[in-house]
């Protein structure tokens, strides 16, 4: 599970850091890794290297671009790890509801508010870090996160995995068919079968245009007529569920 800290202040970086190691000690079964950063341009340029965290811890008064505008731009690129926020000022915490966010936190930060925030979300993290799939390779079998997947799609009998951090994992010759061979993602409500040989992840998409679907960092797949048909009504869907939950 992977954890991202976000704060100008090194304090208190290392304050939450110790608060954080300290509460997962009690899950000794989760593999954590903590990340900090400083501001939140560095933590973007991270993100789409290495692919998204599942918790983002970020401070809002922030120099540059501050924590509010960091969370909406997450979310306008289909990231979807829970986002807590830290703060002294409590005048934005109608402003982080724009960002989805799961709670909000004043400074100075005290563990037993932390932990108590962290007893509730933590069951609904564990829960979506199951949710994958495994891929037959010619060199192994590859676990996948499902929400690491931007689509797939068939080719010469060969399904090509898409992740987000840029690799594609290729399957071994298809003697199924695509839809058996993909009904671990098409159990996802966020998955969409949109023709014979693409399934697409509905939560990574950031614009559909010109017959083109628009994933996170501009990655543009060109669609059938059929298939961005189908592809723009489900989605438009999927964006307005999730707005309404």
């Amino acid at each position: 599970m992977k954890l991202a800290l976000c704060d100008d202040e090194m304090s208190c970086l290392i304050k939450l850091s110790s608060y954080l190691k300290e509460y997962f000690l009690k899950y000794p079964q989760l593999n954590i890794t903590i990340s900090r950063f400083s501001h939140g341009e560095e933590l973007l340029k991270d993100i789409y290297k290495n692919g998204e965290y599942d918790l983002y811890f970020l401070d809002i008064l922030m120099p540059g671009m501050n924590g509010i505008s960091l969370g909406l731009e997450l979310r306008s690129h289909g990231f979807t790890g829970s986002i807590i926020y830290l703060t002294s000022s409590p005048e934005f915490a109608i402003d982080s509801y724009r960002v989805r966010a799961y709670d909000y936190l004043l400074k100075p930060l005290n563990s037993s508010a932390l932990f108590s925030t962290l007893d509730v979300l933590l069951p609904s993290l564990i829960h979506k870090k199951g949710d994958f799939t495994i891929v037959k390779t010619k060199e192994s079998s590859v676990k996948i996160l499902l929400e690491q997947i931007m689509y797939a799609q068939l080719s010469n009998r060969i399904i090509h995995y898409h992740l987000r951090n840029g690799t594609i994992v290729r399957s071994l010759y298809l003697r199924s068919s695509f839809t058996e061979a993909v009904s671990d993602l098409l159990t996802d409500p966020s998955f969409l079968l949109c023709g014979a040989g693409i399934v697409v992840n509905l939560s990574t998409i950031t614009r559909l245009e010109n017959g083109n679907a628009v994933f996170f960092d501009n990655y543009i797949v060109p669609l059938g007529t059929t298939s961005f048909r189908t592809l723009k009504t489900a989605w438009v869907d999927y964006c307005i569920n999730k707005e309404n939950l």
